[in-house]
């Protein structure tokens, strides 16, 4: 789980100790100008056989950077549990996966990036 903050146009997913162990990875900043989308809801599955480095137990969670058909994408979330779904390009990972730590939600997170996304793209 995160918590996401956005700070002189980089977002930053800054990951729970816990959350780093079983990833085997830092925290996430990703400039804004890297980012196509940020939603909310449901995460795509995790392809059988295709983590790179981290955690999956199917069914569960995953953590770590696994191989996709569009990409790298990294994934942190618990099954069952709404993530934050972020579109990247420029970046190392195609897509990030990413569970929300409460006191925000992934809604909230979606809706402060896509709202920063949207000054970013009229100025």
């Amino acid at each position: 789980m995160a918590i996401v903050s956005i700070a002189d146009g980089v977002v930053h997913v800054e990951l729970r100790l816990w959350d780093k162990i079983l990833a085997v990875h830092g925290s996430l900043h990703i400039p804004l100008t890297h980012i196509e989308s940020a939603a909310a809801g449901d995460p795509p599955p995790v392809p059988w056989f295709s983590k790179l480095i981290g955690t999956n137990a199917p069914g569960l969670m995953a953590a770590g950077i696994f191989f996709t058909s569009e990409g790298l994408a990294f994934y942190d979330y618990g099954a069952g549990r709404p993530s934050l779904v972020l579109e990247l390009h420029h970046e190392r990972y195609a897509r990030a996966v990413i569970e929300i730590d409460f006191p925000q939600t992934p809604e909230e997170a979606a809706g402060m990036i896509q709202a920063a996304l949207a000054a970013v793209r009229s100025a």
